[in-house]
């Protein structure tokens, strides 16, 4: 549980700055740039972990 600290942190940093990206376009949208941001984050770190099974 403590592995997922780390990511939490970074899947906030990106999911904020995907909803400052997101806000002047409109087809976007803050919601959806924050989402993309925090799935970045996500594969980012499940490549470098080399997926979800290899915490288990």
């Amino acid at each position: 549980m403590m592995q997922d600290k780390p990511l939490g942190k970074k899947m906030a940093k990106y999911a904020a700055v995907g909803a400052l990206i997101g806000i002047p376009m409109p087809f976007i949208g803050p919601i959806i740039g924050a989402a993309a941001g925090a799935g970045y984050a996500y594969y980012k770190n499940n490549k470098r972990t080399g997926g979800t099974s290899a915490r288990y």
